[in-house]
């Protein structure tokens, strides 16, 4: 089996947030979000970024949104493996506040004042506090499509999905204040794990992705 993992960045992050990740010997491929066209529906967008996987039964790794959009694609093509990082499996383990914001519309309003380069409470929801983390983050808000955030936003907080892929793993920081943890079942914590402790806690969050990697080869 070609050591080949498929990994999709987060809402709010991009490929560099797996730059302290290292997997051995595993190339990893970073599957980068496309425009989405008008009023497309997740399942759609699923279905044209499956067609830039080209290696059959492929293992994807997706973090937060990207995680959601993994088993979307897993409903699409066959997988060898899904594995979720700091993300969820169904919308029941999506906190409650954010099922409210979709119900209020409140979710329409959030992007600018929270997706911005400097913004306290973006560190302290993704979980970051060390400068060249914060550096990094403000770097990728600043290149960011706020159109794709408003598209991507939309798409959270109405997801419906229920299914659950037999083959997955799912691993979720214990910290995690914008997924919290005490909403997911069924996962490998890491301890003081934050949002992006894939950044932060590479380490931690490695050995769990290497395991479950050897345990397929």
């Amino acid at each position: 089996m070609d050591k080949v993992l498929y990994v999709i960045s987060g809402l709010g992050a991009d490929y560099r947030v797996f730059k302290n990740l290292d997997l051995n010997d595993w190339t990893l491929i970073h599957l980068k979000w496309m425009k989405p066209e008008k009023d497309e529906k997740i399942e759609d967008y699923a279905q044209r970024m499956a067609a830039f996987i080209t290696h059959p039964d492929p293992i994807i790794l997706g973090l937060s949104f990207g995680g959601m959009m993994a088993i979307e694609i897993s409903k699409i093509i066959t997988t060898r493996h899904v594995i979720l990082v700091s993300s969820v499996k169904t919308f029941k383990e999506l906190p409650p506040f954010i099922a409210a914001a979709g119900k209020l519309g409140l979710h329409k309003f959030a992007v600018k004042p929270f997706f911005k380069p400097g913004a306290p409470m973006l560190y302290q929801v993704m979980g970051v506090s060390l400068p060249e983390d914060k550096k990094l983050l403000d770097d990728i808000i600043a290149d960011a499509d706020m159109a794709f955030y408003n598209w991507a936003i939309d798409k959270i907080v109405y997801w419906k999905n229920e299914v659950v892929p037999g083959n997955l793993t799912h691993i979720h920081g214990k910290n995690d204040k914008l997924m919290g943890s005490k909403y997911i079942h069924d996962f490998n914590g890491v301890d003081e794990g934050g949002h992006l402790m894939v950044l932060n806690k590479p380490k931690e969050v490695g050995e769990i992705i290497l395991s479950t990697l050897k345990a397929l080869c």
